[in-house]
């Protein structure tokens, strides 16, 4: 069951972030699209950029999900 609702939150995922960035818009949410995206970035000794999944609280990132694409559309 959890797989399922795990699947509606990456479809649903996906067409917030296809509205987030859609042409017709006249601003974007840089924040929004990061968070949308899913990745979280840390900075190495060196100064280089390491991409790291980022891990949130199920019920926070769908609700922040279904905001998301109620806002965009």
């Amino acid at each position: 069951m959890f797989s399922m609702f795990e699947a509606m939150n990456g479809l649903l995922r996906e067409k917030a972030i296809e509205a987030a960035c859609s042409a017709d818009k006249k601003s974007r949410s840089i924040t929004r699209i990061e968070l949308l995206l899913g990745n979280e970035y840390r900075i190495l000794k060196d100064g280089r950029l390491e991409k790291q999944p980022l891990r949130r609280p199920f019920l926070n990132y769908t609700a922040f999900i279904l905001r998301a694409l109620a806002e965009e559309i």
